[in-house]
């Protein structure tokens, strides 16, 4: 995922509020079926199936 300026460069409530509605979609997507979690120990990874 990439971010309109650098991660670093980004207060911590910017952070906050981006990595949740992140987060937002990807929840949104994985119940529509259109990207699985993956398995991956404190990671959270997500994959794109296929339509």
């Amino acid at each position: 995922m990439t971010w309109n300026r650098s991660w670093d460069d980004l207060p911590p409530i910017l952070r906050g509020m981006a990595a949740g509605e992140a987060a937002a979609h990807l929840r949104a997507l994985e119940v529509r079926g259109l990207v699985r979690r993956l398995p991956n120990g404190d990671q959270v990874l997500f994959e794109a199936l296929d339509s």
